[in-house]
């Protein structure tokens, strides 16, 4: 047997409907000798004793009337699960106290200010948006809480950050639509302009979010430094500014980015440099490669490089289309750019305007494995790893299995040394595939073997 879900009030069931439900298990031992209507009857009405409406103190919703004290004092009130109907209700910032839930079809307008949630909440279903000169703010913020699930909120023109997270926990942001977020020109982008923004927070898992659309902040989903065990998978982000998905700087553990689908990178960008347009960037501040995971994701149109990784990280079976998208000024358009110690397998790009994969250091570089990846139509060298300077060097280095079908660059594959970089015999270029007669560059201190331009 099930309980009863005292959200099925907010879906509109009618108290005929809830009579079909299965009594909860609390009830289970004092329904033993009840009837069932007479059981049912007592759990529906605990239900309504502690599920309120927003316009049982007041409130308006026409788009018009201040409702802030009227929706404060519904979230006061002591019910844990406050209801917003249908309508457009005009507030200034609210505060959501511990263990409250706000659901409903409502939308709230803010002209100042955004929800504050104070741990153990839920925001389902309701639209939060920001009217013109509302002044700068998070739309939803969660600052040192625990618990809280934004699920299936519509998020419209909110001045900084959809959702801010900050030194918090157990955080889930799913099934929920943004368009037009961060006020340009009037935002710091490091830090706000994004859907989502975490920061110095554990177990956050940002999931299944279908649009995410116009978005002003260095990216649109951004993990902060000091994150640990966080999901971002199955989002669908489009027409940004600068970045798509980004994870940077120390302290990164245990972060998965995961069947993520972008499309048109730096599409709103009107500063004529692509420069921080990348689809996925990666700074992981690590030598180990299994705490950050880039996988499965669908990256189309990037203004820069489709997925770029400063630091160690794995980066399986992704699928990057057409880099440097609108031509804007950048240095770097390749499909897959890369550092040492990341693990880059099975990936596909295509149409890349300069490099497929693309790795240039003046530093000690070990560990690294480009391997079974499919590159076509290269606007340069398909696969082009250099190590430049008498500081520059590959240790313990492998590129293998790899297939370059087409490229207008000078090499299929590259890998050396230049100004007195060094390729040592620890470092490995096997089993790779180029078209016929195509040009290749291997280091001879290198160990190469079983290549198609080898038979």
């Amino acid at each position: 047997m099930q309980d009863i879900d005292r959200r099925d009030l907010v879906m509109g069931i009618a108290g005929a409907s809830l009579l079909n439900l299965p009594v909860g298990k609390a009830q289970a031992q004092n329904a033993v000798t009840a009837s069932r209507p007479q059981a049912m009857a007592r759990a529906q009405g605990s239900m309504l004793a502690d599920t309120v409406n927003v316009r049982e103190f007041g409130s308006v919703g026409d788009g018009v009337a201040d409702d802030t004290r009227a929706v404060q004092a519904a979230l006061n009130s002591g019910a844990t699960l406050i209801v917003l109907p249908h309508g457009h209700f005009r507030v200034s910032a609210l505060l959501v106290p511990a263990g409250v839930e706000i659901a409903g079809r409502g939308s709230l307008l803010f002209y100042k200010g955004g929800l504050l949630l104070k741990g153990n909440n839920v925001v389902r279903g309701i639209t939060l948006k920001g009217l013109a000169n509302s002044g700068l703010a998070h739309a939803i913020t969660i600052s040192g809480v625990n618990g809280v699930i934004i699920d299936g909120v519509t998020f419209v023109s909110v001045a900084q950050n959809a959702v801010d997270i900050i030194n918090s926990t157990d955080i889930l942001v799913q099934n929920c639509k943004a368009y037009d977020i961060g006020r340009y020109g009037k935002i710091d982008p490091r830090r706000e302009g994004c859907f989502v923004h975490a920061e110095r927070s554990s177990r956050v898992v940002i999931s299944q979010n279908p649009l995410i659309q116009r978005t002003y902040g260095h990216a649109a989903i951004f993990i902060r430094e000091n994150n640990t065990d966080c999901s971002v998978c199955d989002n669908a982000i489009y027409d940004t500014f600068f970045r798509g998905i980004q994870v940077y700087s120390s302290g990164i553990e245990r972060i998965v980015v995961n069947g993520n689908r972008i499309y048109r990178t730096g599409e709103i960008n009107n500063t004529g440099s692509g420069v921080a347009c990348n689809g996925i960037y990666v700074v992981t501040g690590s030598r180990d490669p299994s705490l950050v995971a880039i996988s499965h994701n669908h990256i189309e149109q990037c203004a820069e490089n489709g997925i770029e990784v400063l630091g160690a990280a794995t980066v399986l079976n992704n699928v990057i289309k057409f880099t440097g998208y609108r031509n804007l000024k950048t240095p770097s358009k390749e499909g897959i750019f890369v550092e040492s110690g990341a693990i880059v397998k099975n990936n596909v790009v295509v149409s890349a305007t300069d490099k497929g994969i693309r790795h240039f250091s003046s530093e000690l570089t070990r560990d690294m494995v480009i391997d079974g990846n499919v590159i076509i139509d290269a606007g340069s060298d398909g696969i082009n790893l250099q190590v430049d300077g008498k500081a520059g060097r590959y240790v313990n280095c492998r590129v293998s299995n790899n297939q370059v079908i087409s490229h207008k660059g000078d090499w299929s594959i590259a890998v050396g040394g230049t100004n007195g970089g060094l390729v040592d015999e620890t470092n490995v270029v096997s089993g790779n595939i180029v078209p016929y007669l195509a040009q290749t560059f291997v280091a001879k201190t290198a160990r190469a073997f079983g290549n198609s331009w080898q038979f």
